[in-house]
């Protein structure tokens, strides 16, 4: 078959089968396959044979759109070698390849990414850009995998640099606030207990800290649900939260009612008597 044809290489530091289990774990590619940063990746499918199928749908959250694609499985030889058909859902007449050979050398692995039968050079600059994007994003999954314990750890991190200078109504480190959230948050939901001031304080955008920090859609979803803006009313806000469907409305009620109960474990504010009450009342309504 006739067409265009697209060569990017990029190299990570991740061993070879770290990086081809990227591409076929349906868990790890909802974490990057998507063709710019703030999307997301709802739905990932692989079936890992000769003649499976692998499928993909990407979400952009701003105009609430999605866009579809898969293909088959043409050729797999873990972990150097992964081939497959792709066709885009609103192309349903245009098949092209997608050969990805993996190469490890010292530890870094490169990947020679070739996707061909592309209808014409205007789809070969759109799909260098969203393949450009991906690969940005593999190599931040790549990064931040590892245990939740890891996962933690480098949360609290990145929340001791963020916060290292700013201090509350009371005076007091902010950064002593957000600990106390993760130490009352459940396993479960620890690592968003860490981040979830973060966007709503202005430090680090939303989208941004989800692929840093390597966050699957449902715990992206429950940090959307815990950044107040500035312009919804606070009794609105926990109403959101309250009946905002799981799972990803039980991970940020779960933080929630952890940071409820930190803000009430403090001395009252000097000047702000109304917060208790609503602090109580929040807490009632989530069911804490």
């Amino acid at each position: 078959m006739s067409g265009e044809t697209l060569c990017i290489e990029r190299t990570f530091q991740a061993p070879a089968q770290a990086v081809f289990d990227a591409w076929t774990s349906e868990e790890v590619m909802r974490r990057w396959f998507h063709g710019e940063h703030d999307w997301e990746t709802p739905e990932a499918h692989v079936d890992l044979r000769l003649g499976g199928s692998v499928r993909v749908v990407m979400r952009d959250p701003v105009k609430d759109a999605e866009y579809g694609g898969g293909g088959y499985y043409t050729e797999i030889d873990p972990p150097t070698r992964l081939v497959f058909t792709w066709t885009w859902d609103s192309e349903a007449d245009q098949e092209t390849l997608i050969e990805l050979d993996f190469e490890e050398a010292e530890g870094a692995t490169t990947v020679r990414l070739t996707h061909s039968r592309l209808r014409d050079r205007e789809s070969v600059i759109s799909h260098e850009g969203g393949w450009n994007n991906c690969l940005d994003k593999l190599g931040w999954a790549l990064a931040t995998a590892g245990s939740p314990a890891e996962r933690e750890a480098r949360a609290r991190e990145l929340v001791l640099r963020l916060y290292a200078d700013r201090r509350d109504g009371h005076g007091e480190p902010m950064v002593r606030h957000i600990e106390k959230v993760a130490e009352l948050s459940p396993p479960e939901v620890k690592l968003l207990g860490w981040l979830h001031d973060v966007a709503e304080d202005g430090l680090e955008p939303l989208d941004r800290l989800g692929w840093e920090m390597g966050l699957s859609p449902e715990e992206r979803q429950a940090l959307r649900l815990l950044t107040r803006e500035k312009s919804t009313p606070y009794a609105a806000y926990i109403e959101q939260i309250a009946s905002a469907d799981a799972p990803a409305g039980e991970l940020a009620r779960k933080v929630k009612i952890a940071d409820l109960r930190a803000n009430l474990s403090r001395p009252p504010h000097p000047q702000r008597t109304d917060l208790e009450p609503r602090y109580r009342a929040a807490l009632q309504r989530l069911g804490g």
